[in-house]
């Protein structure tokens, strides 16, 4: 005859900490600079810029060169859309190049001018916010407290157009990125026509 096995597990539980599963830059990482955002927002003024002369009959093609090989769960999570899914929807290509002896990637992106427009707000809004109260950069220390609702007076505030959330995602997704730009592929295609 079978004898029956019991199990009677201890449950232990614990508070929810919102740092679980939070998004942020790896710890011991260089913090995001001002400069860097600004930076991206000036790679992105400036694909703006071209679009908005060169205009084609299909969305605008935007390739986000990136620091190095970028895992799936690190390709932009707030720049264009509000989620890693909505922007992953976006990706129309993707390819390698080397840099400094070291493997790097670019995805190329077809996002709306709506999307693009509404970027640049965005990082505008960032800017102001970094510039008034993180003047040292975002550390993965002060991204953390962001992420526990230690500075939410910051988002609570009526001069801040941006929500917390989308503030983190765009400060995670400048520290993966190197620039923005309309690749020369696209350029020679659009003179082709």
């Amino acid at each position: 005859m079978n004898e029956i096995l019991e199990l009677k597990p201890k449950f232990l539980y614990e508070d929810f900490n919102a740092s679980n599963g939070s998004i942020n830059i790896p710890k011991n990482s260089e913090p995001v600079k001002l400069d860097d955002l600004i930076s991206l927002k000036n790679d992105l003024e400036n694909v703006c810029l071209f679009w908005s002369k060169n205009q084609a009959n299909f969305n605008p093609i935007v390739s986000a060169y990136y620091k190095r090989v970028i895992a799936k769960s690190n390709r932009i999570k707030g720049l264009f859309k509000n989620s890693l899914d909505e922007n992953n929807e976006l990706i129309v290509g993707s390819k390698f190049y080397k840099e400094d002896n070291f493997q790097k990637q670019v995805i190329t992106y077809c996002v709306s001018f709506k999307d693009l427009n509404k970027a640049l707000e965005n990082l505008n809004n960032i800017i102001k916010i970094v510039k008034k109260n993180f003047s040292n950069g975002l550390t993965h220390q002060i991204i953390e407290q962001i992420n526990q609702n230690k500075y939410q007076k910051i988002f609570d505030s009526n001069d801040n157009q941006i929500s917390k959330t989308k503030f983190v995602s765009i400060i995670v997704d400048a520290y993966y990125l190197n620039t923005l730009k309309v690749d020369n592929d696209i350029k020679k295609f659009l003179i082709i026509q």
